[in-house]
């Protein structure tokens, strides 16, 4: 193999590798180094049969080096494709290594039992479909040299990917210009690292080139353990992170407690400001799995900066889990408002609507016992399951609020509504009669708040 595509290199041609199995003893190198520009065609692809019958098995690895860095690099021009990469050896070195490289391209490659599946080092343009990393202690780690030259990772993408059974942690990127995945599945990564360690994707300080760290669509993610299913770790550059029709599935409890991620989706962050914006995404669970409040499906770990969570048209299945913040919160449901119907007890001072089931409502818990509570005769308060949210995430403690009573229930007399004290989380008012006593109305009252 190293002869052939020494020899490639030469005169710029492509290596062919039939199905079969074949043994690389020691590191495959594919050096570009000597590359003067775009049309130097010293250059060599790689293509076998297929992932599944093209076999390589080493004790090495492939290890790719492209050109001078000093100009963010010379375009490789290279693919890699149709070919499976085993170590022999198990869970150790690297599967294939890219050093200053950009416009390299992967395709029908599944890597296997190395230490590091991919590793991307000064790697710029990176175009991925159809790869599989599995059962590496890290699946894939993309990001600067250490020393020296160094450039950031920028527009990493993935589209069809499989990154599953990786030990540690099935992909690490750090300080992303743009990291983009678009379908495949993130699965079973971090089972080696129970506590914290471990996790499916690991964002760090991305978005210093491109002021969007990630978009993510249509993944399925399920079956990670350790820290989080998505773990990002927010820079010192103000960025955005999309998440946008991707499932997050917590496997059933046949599986040790230990598997399950401690979020779906977790942002660190001490400066900057950050925007995570969901979209349509779905958190779900198996059948016999049980949902715990210290396993939120979003969370927050807030030591500085600001951050907008903004949560539009996401399904969660678990109460418990539906993530809860301290900070700003942006719903397309708190934007709009909230309302409610509910009939009062007459000098009754229980919770509602502990003792009435014909209530209807939008954005209050009309099931529970917490969306509206009677403090006394005639004054209630309605809690709202989002806050009430500005525009720019801020907390708008002022909502607008219109509140509909009949008669009241002793006098007869037509009531008017008082605000006492309006939040962001909940709107107290009073109901009092021409005496100017409280008083409970003899029906339905209706409850409409705007955020």
């Amino acid at each position: 193999f190293q002869a052939a595509s020494n020899y490639c290199l030469t005169v710029g041609a492509k290596l062919i590798i039939p199905a079969g199995s074949g043994r690389l003893n020691g590191v495959w190198t594919i050096d570009h180094s000597a590359i003067t520009g775009d049309t130097d065609k010293r250059r060599v692809n790689i293509e076998g049969d297929g992932q599944a019958t093209t076999l390589l098995y080493t004790t090495g690895g492939i290890a790719y080096k492209g050109g001078a860095i000093s100009t963010e690099g010379i375009n490789a021009y290279t693919t890699f494709k149709g070919f499976a990469l085993y170590h022999n050896g198990g869970q150790t070195g690297v599967g294939l290594s890219i050093l200053n490289a950009s416009r390299i391209g992967l395709e029908d490659i599944n890597i296997q039992q190395f230490g590091t599946g991919i590793l991307g080092t000064n790697v710029l343009d990176v175009y991925m479909q159809r790869v599989n990393t599995a059962g590496n202690l890290v699946g894939m780690d993309f990001g600067p040299a250490a020393s020296g030259a160094q450039y950031n990772p920028n527009a990493i993408t993935l589209e069809s990917c499989g990154i599953n059974g990786n030990n540690l942690k099935g992909l690490k990127v750090l300080k992303a210009g743009l990291l983009i995945i678009r379908g495949g599945f993130v699965e079973a990564n971090g089972w080696g690292n129970f506590a914290s360690g471990g996790m499916g994707v690991e964002v760090i300080s991305a978005g210093a080139e491109s002021g969007v760290g990630v978009l993510f669509e249509g993944v399925y993610f399920e079956a990670n353990s350790g820290a989080a299913d998505i773990l990002i770790t927010h820079g010192a550059t103000n960025c955005t992170y999309k998440i946008l029709g991707c499932t997050f599935n917590r496997t059933d409890s046949t599986d040790p407690a230990n598997l399950y991620t401690t979020n779906n989706i977790k942002l660190a962050i001490s400066a900057a400001r950050a925007v995570v914006d969901l979209d349509g995404s779905g958190f779900l669970y198996g059948a016999t799995y049980t949902p715990s409040s210290a396993r939120k499906n979003v969370a927050v770990a807030s030591t500085g900066g600001s951050y907008v969570i903004r949560d539009e048209n996401c399904q969660y299945s678990s109460n418990a889990e539906k993530p809860t913040f301290v900070g700003r919160h942006q719903t397309i449901q708190s934007r709009a408002g909230a309302w409610c119907s509910f009939l009062p007890l007459t000098g009754n001072t229980t919770i509602f609507p502990t003792n009435y089931a014909a209530l209807s409502g939008y954005n209050v818990d009309i099931v529970g016992s917490a969306g509206v509570v009677k403090n006394a005769v005639g004054d209630f308060s309605v809690n709202f399951l989002e806050p009430m949210m500005n525009p720019d995430g801020s907390a708008n403690n002022l909502p607008a609020c219109s509140i509909m009573a009949n008669a009241g229930f002793t006098t007869g007399n037509a009531l008017t509504p008082q605000i006492v004290t309006t939040g962001n989380a909940s709107v107290r008012f009073q109901l009092r009669n021409r005496a100017g006593t409280l008083e409970d109305p003899a029906n339905v009252i209706t409850f409409i708040a705007f955020g």
